[in-house]
């Protein structure tokens, strides 16, 4: 793990293998690993910007962050109806999908 930061706040980088999806991540010059940012909202995501670090990682933090599962969750048998519209260049959308509710 390291510590990162920029003009206005400092963030927590947690080194893994694995992939974080709709996550940004940065890469370093003397360590090509990804280091995520962690706990971002959804909204925090598109304004991290420039980011710097020490090269150094936060002491006794040196193995990688593992986010893989060795089973899948079991989930519920109880399913739902979700409904998305939206409107396009005057035109409206609409669409169904059938979801897991546990």
């Amino acid at each position: 793990m390291r510590v990162g930061y920029n003009d206005k706040r400092m963030f927590l980088l947690i080194k893994t293998d694995q992939n974080l999806y709709a996550t940004p991540y940065f890469k370093f010059s003397d360590d090509e690993s990804k280091f995520y940012i962690a706990g971002l909202s959804a909204e925090d995501k598109s304004k991290v910007g420039q980011l710097y670090s020490y090269k150094e990682n936060l002491k006794d933090a040196t193995k990688k962050f593992d986010i893989s599962l060795d089973k899948y969750p079991i989930l519920g048998s109880e399913t739902g109806t979700k409904r998305l519209n939206f409107l396009d260049n005057g035109k409206v959308y609409r669409s169904t999908s059938c979801i897991q509710k546990d």
